[in-house]
């Protein structure tokens, strides 16, 4: 895994990353705890969980060289989301249910959401 996003009360991101730590490595995944943020309105986060990570606030964190303190934040954020989608639909292509009637919509949905974010228009022939 290589990006992951946890929000929400300290003591739930607390369990969200012990719960990682914990159970992730069964499945491969472990974090990099000195590659990791926690990113709060001061930069006093003390938690056992969060030890070793660096300390951000909102003022100074960068997300994809985008502030966090701009709306564009939101919008990287989107899109790189959204581009992973991608490879969910490739991979649901070569699956047995290649001809279901929702892969359809599932495409349609994601073109739409791509177009709006990056505010661009392509014709059919661009998106495949």
């Amino acid at each position: 895994m290589d990006d992951v996003t946890v929000g929400s009360s300290l003591s739930t991101i607390a369990d969200d990353i012990t719960t990682i730590t914990t159970i992730g490595p069964s499945y491969g995944i472990r974090l990099n705890s000195l590659r990791c943020e926690v990113i709060s309105k001061t930069s006093a986060i003390n938690h056992d969980a969060t030890r070793d990570f660096q300390q951000e606030t909102t003022a100074t964190a960068m997300l994809l060289g985008a502030p966090l303190s701009t709306g564009s934040a939101l919008t990287l954020v989107l899109l790189n989301n959204s581009l992973s989608a991608p490879k969910l639909l490739h991979t649901r292509h070569a699956a047995r249910c290649v001809d279901h009637h929702l892969l359809k919509e599932f495409d349609t949905q994601l073109r739409s959401g791509l177009l709006t974010i990056c505010n661009v228009s392509l014709m059919v022939d661009q998106w495949l």
